[in-house]
């Protein structure tokens, strides 16, 4: 399972962790078209996820070499592709050579740095680098929970090592979206802990209603969280709610993988390759404008009111990185290099 955003290894796969996961990367698709009610919850569910498969079996050293290979190459990678794309597409534009290299290093200080939003860095003049902060946050969340995860304290290690990213969040944003990797280390341990204790094994139903209460009740209020930009303007509401809400998303998951076929198969194939569809997502994030596909759709009269227009796009975009994650899977020395992944399997 190593193409797929997961903090270890198990020798057999999960199948309502892929479709949960399959769910949670096409929320993220939606998650940046500002569709409100999804910023509840859906960053920490992956990292939530990422925490069931949190494995102490290895060595602190080879742990934190596996996890490197699995985020920061990627992240490597997609900074090095934002590059070339974004200068390719410049000099089709007819950008003189100095346009060129204004862009190429933009987008080099913006990877330097890794930040997920723009604004309030430590050093004037640089970007953000998009979606691709989460594999980042996701390596520094990953090394602090491994560090306790057979400690007696590690929830309450991880819930200190939240705090100490949160509250130096309201001072200063740093750089390689450390204090994000710190917040995120929490929702990894918990769910390394929720795995221990068999919690999502068997929902109780009253536990279900009260999580959809509460899920209802933040979106009505219009509570939201950042896990990009390490905000929870509602405080421990926006806690409660992404984790009562991400009980509910794999609830939901469980039950696809154990009552349907075809919507199984669909999401546990995004499930398990989520780091690939993931990457071109991010990708096509920096370096394309969907503004014409959007002109295109209006003028053929397809779309004629924001949400279809919002529907449509996201239909597109999801169609556009199923076939790069497809191209991918199909061609061994781009999953070796870039992935990691064995070139003679294709995960289906």
């Amino acid at each position: 399972m190593e193409n797929s955003l997961q903090t270890g290894t198990v020798k057999e796969r999960n199948i309502a962790v892929d479709v949960a996961k399959g769910i949670g990367i096409q929320l993220v698709v939606l998650g940046h078209m500002k569709i409100a009610w999804i910023s509840t919850f859906h960053m920490p569910f992956f990292f939530l996820l990422s925490g069931y498969f949190l494995s102490a079996k290895l060595p602190m050293k080879d742990y934190a070499y596996r996890r490197m290979r699995q985020l920061l190459v990627p992240y490597l990678f997609g900074v090095l592709f934002t590059i070339v794309i974004a200068v390719l597409i410049e000099m089709l534009e007819g950008g003189s050579p100095d346009v060129l290299l204004v862009v190429a290093k933009r987008w080099f200080l913006a990877g330097l740095y890794g930040k997920g939003l723009k604004g309030e860095f430590l050093i004037k003049g640089i970007t953000k680098i998009g979606a691709y902060w989460f594999l980042l946050a996701m390596f520094t969340g990953s090394l602090i929970a491994r560090k306790f995860a057979d400690h007696q304290y590690m929830l309450p290690a991880v819930a200190i090592a939240a705090y100490i990213g949160w509250s130096t969040r309201q001072l200063v944003y740093l750089p390689w979206s450390l204090q994000a990797g710190l917040v995120a280390s929490f929702y990894i341990g918990l769910g390394s802990w929720c795995r221990k204790h068999d919690v999502l094994k068997k929902p109780d139903p009253a536990i279900l209603v009260f999580c959809a209460l509460l899920w209802a009740f933040s979106i009505w209020q219009g509570a939201s969280l950042s896990m990009v930009n390490v905000k929870f303007p509602q405080g421990l509401l926006n806690i409660c709610v992404a984790l009562a809400a991400s009980y509910l998303v794999y609830w939901l998951a469980s039950l696809i993988a154990s009552k349907t076929n075809v919507p199984k198969r669909i999401l546990a194939f995004y499930g398990a390759n989520s780091l690939i569809f993931f990457f071109w997502h991010a990708l096509e994030i920096n370096v394309l404008s969907w503004s014409r596909t959007m002109t295109l759709l209006e003028s053929v009269g397809i779309v004629h009111e924001t949400t279809m227009g919002n529907l449509c796009l996201f239909v597109v975009r999801v169609i556009f990185c199923t076939l790069l994650t497809l191209i991918t899977l199909r061609i061994g020395p781009l999953k070796r290099i870039v992935f990691g992944m064995d070139a003679k399997k294709v995960a289906t």
